[in-house]
């Protein structure tokens, strides 16, 4: 569907319909820089998918709301619940695990 750039104030708007990838990352981070064009290439194959961003160092309160102690970590959200997932993962373990969530 679409990738999306989350903050504090718009998160749970964003994920609270259909299913998302939601990416914790950080700008200084290389593994969250490998991840990127993974994550980009899945949603763009599964364009019902929304990719959304969250910048751990712009958005603190999300970051500790969801207790990220590291990037990159990866939830799946569906209707707004979230399943998390660490560390740069390769596509097709992302897909599997959409799937799983997708047909649960």
């Amino acid at each position: 569907m679409a990738v999306f750039e989350a903050t504090d104030e718009s998160f749970d708007e964003l994920v609270k319909e259909g299913v998302s990838i939601v990416d914790f990352y950080s700008t200084h981070c290389g593994p969250c820089r490998v991840l990127l064009p993974v994550l980009l290439s899945v949603e763009n194959q599964l364009p019902f998918i929304n990719l959304i961003k969250i910048n751990t160092d712009n958005c603190p309160k999300l970051a500790g709301r969801f207790r990220i102690s590291a990037v990159p970590t990866v939830y799946f959200s569906k209707e707004g619940e979230m399943t998390e997932y660490h560390g740069c993962q390769d596509e097709d373990s992302i897909k599997e695990k959409l799937s799983k969530i997708l047909y649960e």
